[in-house]
């Protein structure tokens, strides 16, 4: 099973711009390009603030973190182990605003049979 989750930083126009595939398999398709003028982007360690939302590959939504009580964004400190592989490996280099859509094999989310 894949799953398909997009995560971004901000509010962003829609219109994809590229799409990179890791030996992992993980696809990054940037949505919105980050600012010519990015100057810190997302590292190991870094908190993570985010709201995201989670399709399987038939695009039924199984989460979102907008749509939870209070919309929230999801924190995290990345490179600890606190959310899936395919979310660790995803989100380095990102910037602030930038959106970028993950597909992420089974083996970078919750394995074959899922949670």
């Amino acid at each position: 099973m894949r799953s398909e989750l997009i995560i971004c930083f901000g509010l962003a126009v829609i219109s994809t711009i590229y799409a990179q595939s890791g030996e992992s398999g993980l696809v990054i398709d940037v949505i919105q390009a980050p600012p010519p003028d990015c100057a810190r982007k997302v590292q190991k360690h870094d908190m993570v603030v985010l709201h995201y939302e989670g399709f399987f590959e038939n695009g039924t939504k199984f989460d979102s973190s907008r749509e939870r009580v209070g919309a929230v964004p999801f924190q995290f400190q990345l490179g600890l182990g606190a959310v899936i592989k395919g979310w660790e490996e995803g989100l380095l280099g990102m910037c602030v605003n930038e959106k970028r859509k993950l597909t992420i094999p089974s083996n970078l989310a919750y394995g074959e049979k899922g949670s």
